[in-house]
């Protein structure tokens, strides 16, 4: 005879039980189902069940005086990670790691590090050496157990408002303009990231105003990768000049086509394209279809705050370009975007 559902695959990665899983827990207890079947009911091992309840129930004092076991979700989980807390002795972990760490949050004026690369590159380079995981890092800040760093000092961990959602049909009303060729018309290798060489355009501004200097990014979609290029003023000559001068430099070749929103700024975008390079336009109101571009706007806008006059800054664009590339990526299995980029072994 087959073995019924009730049998746990020992292939399954185990997994700590929730807050959910507790209320859950507590909700059967009340209804006196056995453990086998709350362990059924969750897809939990009947064993981890059976521990749960002996660890985290608490005695209590019935309406007849007498004591008893018992199970309270909230009690469980606030015992549970006040265990979890001890379980790992902070001095087993290597001191260097947290001095380094601070040194790159605290000391540098542009750092080369997120929280999350920086604890993957350390252990990558520090095998030998125990080090805490990226989310143990994060949850250290919180409870201010790591002197000197607060959250407020890590833009990337604190969440931005979710913007509300307009009327699409209302939008196509107010910018109608068609610059080019639509996004729709993309070909799917593009849409995929099959290969370098495909580029996102975007402008950023620090300050309004007409005496205001601005930059344009280009990001590579498969690589990351980032062009900044500065300008005098924001305007569409400026933008084709700028363009012009990066492909003198580094090779129109290289660039196989550039996708941009509908700003005026990219409105003779299409006197660049080529046989080999082609220009597309996302949709109005739809940063989303260049997300890769406007997370790396987020990244630059460490070293070029919102509401800061970009005039003068010219002579720090180069550096804030190369920082940028140098760091490391997650979704880059924790490489650079210039290694990435440059690595002649991917298309």
């Amino acid at each position: 005879m087959l073995n019924n559902n009730n049998t746990i695959s020992k292939k399954c990665h185990y997994k700590h039980l929730t807050s959910s899983n507790r209320g859950q827990i507590q909700a059967y207890r009340n209804e006196g189902k056995s453990i086998r079947f709350i362990a059924k009911m969750l897809g939990k091992n009947p064993s981890t069940i059976s521990r749960e309840l002996k660890r985290n129930s608490v005695t209590q004092m019935d309406s007849s005086y007498a004591f008893k076991d018992v199970y309270i979700a909230d009690t469980a989980h606030i015992l549970y990670k006040k265990r979890r807390q001890k379980c790992i002795c902070r001095k087993q972990y290597d001191p260097l790691f947290f001095v380094e760490l601070k040194k790159e949050i605290l000391k540098k004026e542009k750092r080369a590090h997120s929280i999350d690369t920086f604890c993957n590159v350390y252990k990558r380079n520090n095998l030998d050496k125990v080090t805490p995981s990226t989310k143990t890092v994060y949850e250290m800040i919180h409870r201010g157990e790591i002197t000197g760093i607060k959250p407020y000092m890590l833009p990337r961990m604190t969440k931005l408002k979710p913007r509300r959602k307009t009327n699409e049909q209302s939008n196509a009303k107010k910018n109608k303009k068609v610059l080019g060729t639509s996004i729709e018309q993309r070909p799917e290798h593009i849409n995929s990231r099959e290969e370098k060489g495909h580029f996102e355009i975007d402008a950023v501004k620090g300050k309004n105003g007409k005496n205001e200097t601005c930059i344009i990014t280009l990001v590579d979609r498969k690589s990351r990768y980032t062009y900044i290029l500065f300008l005098p003023k924001l305007n569409a000559q400026n933008v084709n000049k700028a363009l012009q001068k990066l492909f003198r430099k580094v090779g129109k070749k290289s660039f196989k086509s550039i996708t941009s929103d509908n700003g005026s700024e990219f409105s003779r975008l299409t006197e660049l394209e080529s046989k080999n390079m082609k220009v597309f336009f996302a949709h109005p109101y739809s940063s989303y279809e260049r997300g890769t571009n406007e997370n790396t706007n987020g990244l630059i806008r460490e070293f070029l705050p919102k509401g800061e006059s970009m005039n003068g800054k010219e002579k720090e664009i180069p550096e804030i370009q190369k920082i940028l590339n140098g760091r490391c990526r997650k979704i880059l299995d924790y490489r650079s975007a210039e290694e990435y980029h440059f690595d002649n072994t991917i298309t």
